[in-house]
């Protein structure tokens, strides 16, 4: 008899678990013990923000044991102030590795770019891009800025950031 209790607690504390687990996704759908896991880990997280784009090919990129190499041209080196505007991503003391862009195509949101505001060099993540009167522009935004966007012209990039270097 002890058998059967105990079997039927485990079969109750089962159907009970899967029942709340089928009303935490949604119900219905069949999901696998990884699946429902990761869906319900998903749960309260950030919406999916674009990354920097690719702009280097593997093939560009050699490492060694003693250098790491990398094959493209026109590439320069930056260094910025501590502003906290782009932490935790950059920070003073990170140097990065950058590309003059070829064209208003070539810069994506996601991207982080520098360009020049007045007498300054600022460096800020793309949030956005679009057409007015005035021609293209990319709305720009640091990562841990609250201010709203700023709208900054082809003609005022520096360069695409394509490496961080910590």
């Amino acid at each position: 008899m002890a058998f059967w209790k105990l079997a039927s607690v485990a079969v109750i504390t089962f159907l009970v678990g899967w029942f709340a687990c089928q009303a935490s996704l949604g119900g219905g759908d069949s999901y696998s013990v990884t699946g429902a896991a990761t869906a319900a880990g998903m749960r309260g997280m950030s919406p999916d923000i674009p990354s920097p784009s690719d702009h280097l090919d593997e093939g560009q990129i050699s490492v060694f044991d003693n250098k790491v190499v990398i094959r493209i041209e026109n590439v320069s080196w930056a260094t910025f102030t501590d502003t906290n505007s782009m932490d935790p991503v950059l920070d003073e003391g990170a140097n990065t590795l950058e590309i003059e862009p070829q064209s208003q195509e070539s810069v994506k949101p996601g991207d982080i770019i520098s360009y020049r505001h007045g007498n300054d060099v600022l460096i800020h993540r793309v949030v956005g891009t679009g057409e007015d009167d005035l021609g293209w522009y990319c709305l720009v935004k640091g990562d841990n800025a609250k201010d709203s966007p700023a709208t900054v012209r082809f003609q005022e990039i520096n360069g695409i950031v394509i490496g961080i270097l910590y």
